[in-house]
């Protein structure tokens, strides 16, 4: 049987103790978790500002400023994860 080192066209071998993708990976789903934050605060912001606008339509200068914020917060995280859907979804507050 042929050795690894001699043959061109086995794949690359990596000495990494394992500890290095957990970490990626932990790191990857504290970013995804602060995205779904912020995807959650986004729509309930929307929501409420929805209803309170039926209600009194000049409380749009209070949520319209506060949907800015999270929207650029949103576009931010969506790029950093490379979410595209979440990321127009934050260009929609502009």
């Amino acid at each position: 049987m042929l050795d690894n080192s001699l043959n061109p066209y086995a794949p690359p071998t990596t000495h990494c103790d394992g500890e290095l993708i957990p970490a990626i990976r932990e790191g990857l789903h504290l970013r995804t978790r602060w995205l779904r934050l912020v995807i959650a605060c986004y729509a309930f912001v929307t929501l409420a500002g929805v209803a309170i606008a039926a209600h009194e339509i000049e409380s749009i200068m209070g949520s319209g400023p506060l949907l800015l914020l999270l929207g650029s917060a949103l576009v931010v995280l969506a790029f950093r994860n490379r979410n595209l859907h979440s990321s127009l979804l934050g260009f929609s507050a502009f």
